[in-house]
């Protein structure tokens, strides 16, 4: 609401109130007025009926002295009759009224008819009753109506003046009250509005020109203490947002850190693997170049004893390669990648590994997308990391036969109405499971339930921070000495 709006409201409810006020204070002098005139009209003519009661032949002075409409004479046993010079009146209210004095001995009167408006006529009447007494006796009594019309006229006159000189003091009080109001009231909430759009946050005491002993100064200096403790706020917020933000460096130094010596320890376990695979090829190599030295060897048998020494170690430097690409410092830049071919590269890598000798690796990639906006050699870890945890638990289980089952299909998140917005890959081992009471800390750091020195913890919570920070998710279930299944999801480019 604009200003003129509130002066509107506060002019219209400064009326409403002063003319409901001085109407309530007309209606009631009027009221009070009207009553003393009535009780002073009653009191005449009970006089004058007492006098007139005095004695039977006496009664035409009634009509003469009392402005009567009509009137009855009631005797007891006899009924009702006409006054002498006055009409009978056919209503109840006046014979009820003779019929009481008669009977109870006492003057009788009241008020009777329906009341006129402050400018429409009035119908009312005053019924007086008075007994009649004769050698000491109630002989009967009399009664008259008096109509009202001519009292209430003398006041309606007055009414009408005292109505206009309270519309005029209606006015005159309504625009001298809003002034007052605007100058009081307004104008200082108009002030403080300026003010406050006004603000700066070079201002130090912005409300300070209102600053006064009134409500409106205590106002003043309440704004301009809430100011300062917002700037008080305002810099302790700033603080605490620079340690949050120090905080998240650190928290960031220190996952990144995890990731590395987690990616450093699969690397040293890929090493020692490595060692004893590229062993069995330079022994191959060194045979045949033993039999290179042989003198009697014709031409065909030297290029054939040299391809396979070469084939050799070309093996090796494939095993070497994988290894070194995979121990490279991760860029951190995501990418379009294939999932697919990631997983084949991480199977032609540790397919020949010492941890996975023994153990049936099974690949079925069937989703039917696999482009997801990656860090390679971060989902490479995940996987590397799955496939390591996976392998020990089929040798903590003891398995003649252990299997590694590693598939993909495609998938939607809950709630999703895309039907494929995701890539699922699982990763299934019949190793010795997981214990239900432990599945909850599986994901938590430093948790592990390998023997003493064979685990840091940090792998599954390490590859759950890099899923979730790829928007993805990772879920375990497991079946306690039966097998575990780890679930990535990770969602699809452009889905």
């Amino acid at each position: 609401m604009g200003a003129s709006g509130l002066k509107l409201k506060i002019f219209m409810t400064l009326v409403v109130l002063l003319a409901a006020g001085m109407l309530l204070v007309d209606m009631v002098a009027m009221t009070l007025w009207r009553r003393d005139l009535v009780l002073r009209e009653r009191q005449h003519v009970r006089a004058l009926l007492t006098v007139a009661s005095a004695g039977r032949g006496r009664m035409p002075v009634v009509a003469r002295f009392v402005d009567a409409r009509c009137g009855v004479f009631f005797v007891p046993g006899n009924g009702v009759k006409a006054l002498s010079g006055l009409e009978l009146c056919p209503g109840d209210p006046v014979r009820v009224a003779a019929r009481r004095a008669a009977i109870s001995g006492r003057d009788i009167s009241r008020v009777v008819g329906k009341g006129g408006l402050p400018f429409f006529p009035d119908r009312r009447g005053l019924i007086v009753a008075v007994p009649v007494r004769a050698h000491g006796r109630i002989a009967g009594s009399i009664a008259v109506m008096i109509p009202l019309a001519a009292i209430y006229s003398s006041i309606r006159g007055y009414e009408r003046i005292i109505l206009v000189s309270l519309l005029v003091n209606l006015i005159v009080l309504s625009v001298v009250g809003l002034f007052r109001f605007l100058r009081s009231t307004v104008r200082p909430i108009e002030n403080l509005v300026s003010l406050a759009e006004s603000y700066s946050e070079d201002d130090s005491l912005p409300f300070l020109m209102l600053d006064g002993g009134d409500e409106f100064g205590q106002l003043s200096g309440a704004l301009n203490r809430m100011l300062g403790r917002i700037e008080d706020d305002k810099e302790k917020l700033r603080a605490t947002v620079r340690s949050l933000e120090e905080a998240n460096r650190e928290l960031r130094n220190t996952q990144q850190e995890m990731v590395r010596t987690e990616k450093l320890a699969s690397i040293g376990r890929l090493a020692a693997g490595m060692a004893h695979e590229i062993g069995n090829p330079l022994g191959i190599v060194q045979g045949y170049m033993g039999l290179l030295k042989m003198r009697n060897l014709s031409v065909e048998e030297r290029f054939d004893y040299a391809g396979r020494a070469e084939q050799e170690l070309q093996r090796v430097n494939s095993l070497i390669r994988q290894l070194l690409d995979f121990s490279r410092a991760s860029t951190g830049q995501r990418q379009q990648v294939s999932l697919h071919e990631i997983l084949s590269s991480l199977e032609s890598m540790v397919r020949h590994q010492p941890f996975l000798a023994g153990v049936e690796l099974i690949c079925s990639f069937g989703a039917v997308h696999d482009t997801v906006l990656a860090n390679p050699d971060q989902l490479m870890q995940v996987f590397l990391n799955c496939l390591m945890n996976s392998a020990d638990a089929i040798v903590a289980a003891g398995r003649e036969e252990g299997r590694i089952t590693i598939s993909t299909r495609s998938g939607s998140q809950q709630g999703s109405d895309a039907a494929a917005d995701q890539i699922v890959v699982s990763i299934t081992d019949n190793g010795e499971g997981i214990r239900e009471e432990d599945l909850a800390n599986v994901l938590d750091p430093f948790f592990t339930t390998k023997a003493p020195g064979k685990g840091t913890g940090l792998g599954l919570s390490v590859s759950h921070s890099i899923v979730t920070g790829h928007g993805g998710s990772m879920v375990i279930r497991s079946i306690y000495t039966k097998e575990t299944t780890i679930e990535i999801r990770l969602p699809l480019m452009g889905k």
